[in-house]
């Protein structure tokens, strides 16, 4: 808006010449100079004298109102460019829920000066959403795991990995084999193994029983807190990652001799799409915190 409007608006405020000049810090000659033009412009009178004061002509009030509404919409445009400011300075950050409820504290512990800096949000997902989110170019880098039997994440972008964890089993402090100091995976016939409903994490563990020549069952379940829950109640065993259940008293952790599950979390990260100076900081800040981090 510029300053003959300015001018204008306040004259219609203050009724006055002299205390419009006053609110703007200029001379009266230019404020009538600035309604001069608004009335040459328009072709018509704006303003009256009425006893001392200023008062608006029929037009004058047209005037204000188209006034009022540019500065209105000049407003909104300018929250609207500071928010799509604010919203490219955010960070984006995608990751498993896994990461998200087991390494949030080694993630963001003592770490308010990169995010005083880089504010960020936090997307929470499930594998297959993580992969979507890469696939359709909506995440430039995620925190998940990562399976051989997925060869589409592993060609299409840049994997970057942070650590391997050990999936040991888990039963109930109830169960028969909680007592036995070494395990085969032969005590695990006719067993009920609880499953999550990750196809590819569910075939990495179908896999090594089946290596072992293992006759059991399965149960799906929705993710690990289900499964655990599942685990203490005696509906079945299952493979957790140690981490989870390190703490948990209500089960009991075994290793099966000559058996091995593990799964590795990676940076995954699309080469397509460059990093701004925040998702750089943050992509450095996860490697630095989970590279190192010590597994349970």
């Amino acid at each position: 808006m510029t300053d003959r409007y300015k001018t204008f608006m306040i004259l219609a405020e203050c009724k006055s010449f002299t205390e419009t000049a006053k609110r703007l810090f200029c001379s009266q000659p230019t404020v009538s100079q600035h309604i001069q033009q608004l009335e040459s412009e328009y072709n018509c009178k704006l303003i009256k004298r009425h006893k001392r004061a200023i008062e608006l002509t029929d037009k004058g009030n047209l005037l204000l109102q188209y006034a009022k509404r540019m500065q209105y919409l000049q407003d909104e445009l300018r929250h609207k460019m500071d928010s799509l400011i604010a919203t490219h300075l955010q960070v984006s950050l995608y990751l498993s829920h896994y990461v998200a409820s087991h390494y949030f504290d080694e993630l963001f512990q003592n770490s308010k000066q990169l995010t005083s800096l880089y504010p960020c949000e936090m997307y929470s997902l499930c594998y297959e959403e993580l992969k979507k989110s890469l696939l359709d170019k909506h995440a430039k880098y995620t925190i998940m795991p990562i399976y051989e039997s997925d060869p589409i994440m592993i060609e299409r972008f840049h994997i970057e990995s942070l650590f391997e964890e050990e999936f040991s089993l888990v039963i109930a402090k109830s169960h028969p084999l909680a007592t036995r100091k070494v395990l085969y995976a032969k005590d695990l016939e006719a067993e009920a193994v609880l499953l999550p409903q990750s196809v590819h994490l569910a075939e990495l563990i179908k896999h090594a029983l089946h290596v072992k020549d293992v006759s059991v069952y399965y149960m799906k379940m929705t993710n690990f807190d289900l499964i655990l829950k599942g685990v203490q109640q005696g509906l079945g065993v299952a493979f957790l990652p140690t981490k989870m259940v390190s703490s948990d008293v209500a089960v009991t952790q075994k290793i099966i001799k000559g058996l091995s599950i593990k799964r590795r979390t990676a940076l995954v990260r699309d080469m397509e799409q460059p990093l701004t100076d925040g998702e750089e900081a943050y992509y450095e800040h996860i490697k630095a915190r989970l590279q190192n981090v010590t597994i349970a």
